[in-house]
């Protein structure tokens, strides 16, 4: 999951520190309550430290009912295929891992494990993305949905 819509910058100047605005919060909140509903429920959810990734994922997690989610360094804005699989690593033996984090770290990974040439993947903000995978090697994995927080939002309205 990418995270939901944040504000274009903090007054700070700190890009870590922006965040969301209210449509990024009914972004989250909209993907919490689309994963209840479909009964995927996260074994964990990890989050970016970055403030408005860590806000996406508290939103979504209290929105489904899930544990709080869990910060890991190395899912912060920059991050390389190479970090991403390091981390994620120690938690293949999981059912189902949501990490919620940044464009085009999350393209890339992507592309990575689905085998996709190394063109970027728009991951939209507030987006939903499942890849199948047992392994973390290259072109391993398959990716079963893509979802835009706008389709996620429209199948909240309907109910």
């Amino acid at each position: 999951m990418r995270h939901g819509t944040a504000e274009g910058s903090h007054p700070s100047g700190e890009d870590a520190w922006r965040e969301l605005v209210g449509q990024g919060q009914r972004e989250a909140r909209d993907a919490g309550w689309y994963c209840r509903r479909q009964g995927w429920v996260p074994s964990v959810v990890l989050a970016s430290p970055y403030r408005r990734t860590l806000e996406t994922a508290r939103l979504f997690c209290e929105e489904g009912g899930f544990d709080p989610p869990v910060e890991q360094s190395f899912l912060a804005s920059g991050m390389s295929v190479e970090e991403a699989i390091d981390g994620l690593r120690g938690y293949l033996d999981l059912e189902r891992v949501v990490i919620v984090g940044h464009q085009p770290d999350l393209g890339e990974l992507i592309c990575f494990l689905t085998g996709l040439p190394r063109v970027e993947v728009s991951v939209g903000k507030g987006s939903l993305r499942e890849l199948e995978l047992d392994t973390l090697e290259e072109g391993q994995a398959r990716q079963i949905y893509a979802l835009t927080a706008r389709e996620i939002h429209e199948a909240r309205s309907r109910g």
